[in-house]
């Protein structure tokens, strides 16, 4: 019997919805929040958390956020990622 996956949490209330293909899959415990743009077959895998609370973020075509990972962007300097990029486990990109 197939199981759906619990809902993942995005996070709404002070930022603006994150944009997410429908083409990508967010584990259902990664925080996605604020000004992230999710492109076609992207993974954010468990635990990962995408803060677009301070800057923008993009991640581009096929990019893989594995578990633990961190992306936050510093004020002024957003955080883009390219098209088939790898962040490892528990790696902070800032």
């Amino acid at each position: 019997m197939d199981h759906p996956l619990p809902k993942t949490p995005i996070l709404t209330s002070f930022w603006p919805p994150p944009d997410l293909s429908l083409a990508a899959f967010v584990a259902p415990n990664a925080v996605v929040m604020g000004q992230v743009s999710v492109a076609a077959g992207v993974s954010i895998w468990y635990g990962a958390v995408v803060r677009g609370d301070v800057e923008r973020i993009e991640i581009g075509d096929r990019t893989n956020i594995q578990d633990g990972a961190i992306l936050h962007g510093d004020p002024g300097k957003p955080t883009v990622l390219e098209d088939h990029v790898t962040v490892g486990h528990r790696a902070v990109i800032h």
